[in-house]
């Protein structure tokens, strides 16, 4: 049975999922930022100072910090953590990697039938009531073996166990800079140590997490049938769709990463 998903690993999730689906002239930025609104990315990471936000609601609600500590970060992550300047990254990112004529052929496949009808279910299962209505079909959804044979294969070919790592490493490391300080304690706060830790538990950690990504995409892609999957998983095994793929999650761990690092190295400075 799955283990009970915390509200971190849910948004974390949730915003992986709108990143799965995507894209020697260099795109125009009119072209790229039409690719970034139309697979979803741009809506997806406007939620992620809300996976940051609710890691810290679960500091509060587990007394760990204050609600005026919390109040206080929570200014800090509207003006740093600004989705336009990663989206600004992304942009960058892609323009450096990919050709016109990649980023064309993808935005041709999403203004398709079959990119219109992937992104569509992608959207409803962001929706804020989608997490409870999983949760309350976990069991069939487990039961459908044909189905999930599937959403595995959309997984592998997507790599969203692996993204889904990336993207909660950069959430937990923004939440343990914000706790280290808020202890109280003086000196320099050792993200690369806490990394150490992290990797420590990794492999039971990734386990934990493949299996809750294999059902979030059963779900997600619940009312297409099996030719209709096929297809879509020919589409993201494509070179140019993991290139894109591959290119956005990059550029986002970078910007996180960034922004992470400077909080930690400001604090430790406010904290001497």
């Amino acid at each position: 049975m799955i283990k009970k998903m915390n509200r971190i690993c849910m948004a974390v999730l949730v915003l992986t999922l709108g990143l799965i689906s995507p894209a020697q002239a260099a795109p125009s930025g009119k072209d790229v930022t039409q690719l970034l609104d139309i697979s979803g990315v741009s809506a997806q990471i406007s939620e992620f100072p809300l996976a940051i936000k609710e890691g810290i609601a679960d500091a509060v609600d587990e007394g760990r910090i204050s609600s005026d500590s919390a109040f206080k970060v929570q200014q800090q992550i509207d003006l740093s953590l600004n989705e336009a300047v990663i989206l600004s990254d992304i942009s960058q990112s892609l323009k450096t990697e990919m050709s016109a004529a990649e980023v064309n052929e993808l935005l041709t496949w999403f203004d398709s039938e079959l990119g219109r009808r992937i992104t569509s279910e992608e959207a409803k299962a962001s929706e804020p009531d989608s997490q409870a209505l999983m949760m309350a079909h976990v069991q069939s959804l487990m039961q459908d073996q044909s189905r999930m044979a599937l959403a595995a294969q959309i997984n592998k070919a997507a790599g969203v166990t692996d993204i889904t790592l990336d993207m909660q490493k950069q959430v937990a490391s923004a939440i343990f800079v914000v706790l280290e300080r808020s202890s109280g304690e003086g000196g320099d706060i050792d993200l690369d140590g806490f990394h150490r830790q992290l990797m420590m538990s990794e492999s039971e950690t990734r386990q934990q997490i493949d299996q809750m990504v294999t059902i979030a995409l059963a779900f997600t892609y619940r009312n297409l049938d099996q030719s209709t999957l096929q297809s879509y998983i020919r589409f993201l095994s494509q070179p140019t769709t993991q290139k894109f793929n591959q290119t956005v999650q990059q550029s986002i761990n970078n910007s996180i990463e960034q922004v992470v690092r400077q909080w930690a190295a400001n604090m430790s400075v406010a904290a001497r």
